[in-house]
């Protein structure tokens, strides 16, 4: 990836950081993405 982390580490990264959304894994996989997050920015919804 473009910063050197394996594909491995950003797939964990994005699980690890998605929000549940209240469905079973079959039909949300794991939950809504939280890019900013995953990232290591503020995830917030304040301006």
């Amino acid at each position: 990836m473009a910063n050197g982390d394996s594909n491995t580490t950003v797939r964990d990264r994005l699980r690890s950081t998605a929000e549940d959304i209240g469905l079973s894994e079959n039909k949300s996989g794991y939950g809504l993405l939280d890019v900013a997050a995953a990232l290591g920015l503020d995830s917030s919804d304040s301006t």
